[in-house]
């Protein structure tokens, strides 16, 4: 589900265009302790964190593209109870933006349903793999997610090749009935 992308190199070049246009990036508060995967970049909590969660999480304006091959995580808000960890079922809502904010997918579109997974089996983009590790239910994640760790070179369906994606993540549930 997660791996349907498209084509046109033009679109990454106006992406990448409109994203050094973009306002600067809104401040962050020092580092957590929450550690999403070993290729990670340090998580950060956002400046204003939402009081409570809600049913989908919008998308944010242009972000910098990662072309360190490094995924950026940054925790919206954490959530509470136990980590999810590999083999664990998520049941999650998300938005997949490209660096200019045109989305290309998500879950809270209507008549479309929560995604769930089993995390740690390859089932989804490593960059949602190694993102979501150690994350609680009620929480929702930022993830900027390079080439790399998104389809690489392969275009699919609506996300053309080598692209950086931006996915707005909450955690609705670990291990749902």
């Amino acid at each position: 589900m997660l791996r349907s992308t498209v084509a046109g190199p033009l679109v990454l070049v106006v992406a990448l265009a409109l994203a050094r246009c973009a306002p600067a990036p809104a401040p962050v508060v020092a580092p957590t302790t929450t550690n999403p995967g070993p290729a990670a970049k340090p998580v950060a909590s956002a400046a204003t964190p939402p009081a409570t969660p809600t049913a989908s999480v919008a998308p944010h304006a242009a972000a910098p593209p990662s072309d360190d091959g490094q995924l950026q995580v940054t925790v919206v808000s954490p959530g509470s109870g136990p980590e999810a960890k590999a083999g664990d079922v998520l049941e999650v809502n998300y938005v997949g933006t490209f660096p200019d904010g045109t989305e290309f997918d998500s879950s809270t579109r209507p008549g479309r349903r929560p995604f769930r997974f089993t995390l740690g089996q390859g089932l989804v983009i490593k960059g949602w793999e190694q993102g979501l590790a150690g994350m609680k239910a009620g929480g929702s994640r930022r993830l900027v997610i390079p080439p790399s760790l998104a389809y690489g070179a392969r275009a699919r369906a609506g996300v053309p090749a080598n692209s950086t994606l931006v996915f707005e993540i909450e955690l609705l549930a670990i291990n749902p009935p």
